[in-house]
């Protein structure tokens, strides 16, 4: 009788979680009540002592029956919480990972955006941080387009067979401009030619229509493909239009009243993507098609004429052209295929140049910038994928004429920019803690200009805390910079010891005597080279900008030169002569640099930026003569800025530091002679140079235009022209 109340009461208190627990799964039907009223009645009547043990016996039974019922109710309530869990968890996923449909880059910001659903999403240049989330009123994006300008937005979609959604925006605002219910399916495509004021669409219906740009009124549209329209092009300098369906067929016809031209029916399946060439693919336009039939083919839409095609080994969804960086260089099509893999295609060759893996999970949207594809799909995240295969090492050829690859012994010629300061004067250091994105954007800007290779300056103060106490955080912030170029596919002439800002320098370092100085410089050099030696990006290593000898003695303190506006770019190495020849000093000077980055193992090249007046001639002379010092470094670095007047002297100069080693034009700018003159001064002297760094300094031609100065107009001129 004490073990069934005992049993009684212990199930009382169970019950009473259950009752809890049944209040949240079963407000109205709880399937504990009948077991609650039965314990209740038992405690009740205290299971008086005239029960007899048959009675109890039973009382227990249905007690014990009854409890595990409780306990599997008990189970399956946990069950459900956690099914309710794994609901709310796969909800959440799914509203995070809603597919990316359509990629499309403003290229003034330097901004990507992708369509997400409803959503539109905005990243920066590289694809790697959301800067803001859109919602527009189209059910599901189909696609996306950015005015010439990229001050507005097109976007297409809606809702399968109810309808179809055009909205225009302004951008970056994201105000709407206009709202049209296009048609009663939704829409799949669209091209936008803003300097035209036309825009393409392709319908799911079938329906082709050709809209104005500036109320999305309709100028015409046709029934163009029965089983659905699904690709669009225009060619405004043809006066053509040129649709693509399910059907298989392409068909072209005329802007000006939506009349047929002809059909094209060589595709055994349906067409996903059109797009015409671009201007330095060939003297007359072309047209490329993308089908389900494994195929990209090459047409020429005035004649109708198939030109050539590839078979590809998957059925292609989306292309987009590879923008060269060198005049001369023909255009690539890269395609994203339904495997996952991108394909670099010649169609001057018909020929597959390049096959590489992708992502599976991000087959629907592809899109190119800054020499990177940028893919997405079921990942909503677009991953960036190279164009091309890891930058190689550059060495010197066995012969020392020349850079080439380490892998492929090709010939590397040096293209590239100083990226000494932006447009208000800054370092890199001053800015690169709180403003990462521009230096990202800058080196995206400094890939598109054609450059291959960036100089950056480091100043010692920055990066040293002590003559023999690097700065880890700005060593931290290096390997970044090293592993941007990376991504950019740029290589890094790395010149240190700066000491360009002289409120910047410490005045510990000023102090220092010759050897105390030399060995805090190589303290520096061995902790930078230290941190990033095995990144193929490090081009090479200049031991310092413009170092001199003086010639005597110098007061205490005084390393720099003269400043050059706010900055002193020239450095003495040692304060006093010491009746030694200044030439020998140079020499021990860059030996024992080299020799201490040296010392970190196989850390690549070195050299050293020297000014054009440290040839061993009358009058005014570094100290620096390359014949001394040419020993300790692998190619020569010589500044060069020629002037109007004595291009040849100026031609024979450069013809005085070529050694039997590599050469380049580390600085060089028209500042002193037009840009026509110093492109071919450049191009003329290109048997002499391994290649030139001219200078970038944060802003783009299109920005440089809007800053009407004459020093802007100047490095506009230049930087759209360079050889």
């Amino acid at each position: 009788m004490n073990t069934s109340l005992s049993i009684a009461r212990n199930l009382e208190l169970i019950l009473i979680i259950t009752r809890r627990v049944s209040k949240v799964f079963c407000r109205e039907n709880d399937p504990s009540l009948t077991l609650r009223v039965g314990i209740s009645a038992v405690l009740q009547s205290r299971l008086s002592p005239s029960c007899s043990t048959g009675i109890e016996y039973m009382t227990l039974q249905l007690y014990l029956f009854q409890y595990l019922r409780m306990v599997c109710f008990l189970a399956s309530c946990l069950l459900s919480l956690s099914l309710i869990r794994s609901e709310e968890t796969i909800a959440e996923h799914m509203q995070v990972t809603s597919p990316t449909t359509a990629i499309a880059f403003q290229h003034t910001l330097g901004q990507w955006v992708t369509a997400q659903g409803s959503e539109l999403v905005v990243w920066d240049e590289l694809c790697q941080h959301v800067q803001q989330r859109l919602e527009t009123k189209i059910a599901k994006i189909h696609d996306l387009k950015f005015s010439a300008n990229g001050s507005q937005i097109l976007i297409a979609g809606g809702v399968p067979g109810e309808e179809g959604i055009l909205e225009q925006y302004t951008w970056p605002e994201f105000q709407l401009i206009t709202r049209r219910v296009i048609t009663g399916d939704t829409l799949l495509r669209v091209d936008w030619h803003s300097r035209q004021g036309l825009i393409a669409v392709a319908a799911a219906i079938g329906k082709l229509l050709l809209l104005d740009d500036q109320e999305l009124e309709s100028r015409w549209e046709v029934d163009a493909h029965p089983n659905g329209c699904t690709a669009v092009q225009l060619f405004p300098e043809l006066g053509l239009l040129a649709s693509g369906g399910n059907d298989a067929a392409i068909r072209l016809w005329k802007i000006e009243d939506g009349s047929a031209v002809r059909s094209l029916s060589q595709h055994t399946a349906g067409i996903t993507q059109l797009v015409s060439t671009p201007t330095d693919f060939d003297s007359k336009v072309h047209m490329v098609s993308i089908s389900r039939d494994q195929t990209v083919r090459l047409w020429d839409p005035q004649t109708g004429r198939l030109v050539r095609f590839v078979r590809l080994a998957a059925v292609p969804n989306e292309a987009v052209w590879e923008k060269p960086k060198l005049d001369g260089v023909v255009p690539m099509l890269w395609v994203l295929g339904e495997d996952g893999r991108l394909r670099r295609i010649d169609l001057k060759q018909a020929t597959i140049e390049q096959d590489i893996q992708g992502d599976r999970e991000a087959t629907y949207a592809l899109g190119s910038h800054a020499n990177r594809l940028f893919v997405a799909g079921v990942k909503p995240e677009p991953r960036t994928i190279a164009m091309r295969e890891p930058l190689q090492r550059i060495r010197v050829s066995e012969d020392g004429n020349q850079f080439i690859t380490d892998r492929d012994r090709q010939e590397f010629r040096v293209r590239g920019f100083n990226y000494d300061h932006d447009q208000v004067g800054r370092l890199i250091e001053d800015y690169w803690n709180e403003q990462w994105a521009e230096v990202e954007s800058d080196f995206c800007e400094m890939q598109e200009l054609g450059a291959n290779t960036v100089r950056v300056h480091l100043q010692f103060g920055r990066f040293m805390k002590s003559a023999t106490v690097p700065d880890t955080q700005s060593l931290a912030k290096f390997v970044a910079l090293v592993q941007l170029a990376e991504r950019t596919r740029l290589y890094l002439d790395v010149t240190g010891l700066g000491c360009y800002h002289k409120k910047d320098v410490p005045a510990w370092y000023d102090e220092l005597n010759e050897e105390e100085r030399w060995a805090a410089q190589a303290v520096f050099w061995r902790a930078v080279v230290q941190a990033a030696k095995k990144s193929p990006a490090i081009f090479c290593w200049d031991l310092m900008n413009e170092p001199v000898v003086p010639g005597g003695k110098r007061g205490a303190g005084d390393w720099l030169g003269p400043a050059f506006g706010d900055k002193h770019f020239v450095q003495f190495i040692t304060l006093d002569q010491a009746n030694r020849p200044r030439p020998e000093i140079a020499k021990a000077w860059t030996k024992y640099l080299a020799g201490a980055i040296r010392e970190t193992g196989d850390p690549g090249l070195i050299t050293v930026g020297l000014v054009d007046w440290s040839l061993n001639r009358p009058g005014l002379t570094s100290g620096f003569e390359p014949e001394q010092i040419v020993e300790h470094i692998d190619f020569i670095a010589m500044h060069l800025y020629p002037k109007s007047d004595q291009l040849e002297k100026d031609a024979e100069t450069l013809r005085g530091f070529r050694l039997g080693k590599p050469l380049i034009i580390e600085e060089c700018f028209p500042l002193k002679c037009s840009s026509v003159e110093l492109r071919n001064f450049l191009r003329e002297q290109s048997h002499v140079h391994n290649g030139w760094i001219s200078f970038y300094w944060g802003s783009t031609p299109d920005e440089l235009l809007e800053q009407k100065t004459i020093p802007a107009a100047i490095t506009r001129e230049w930087l759209l022209g360079l050889p």
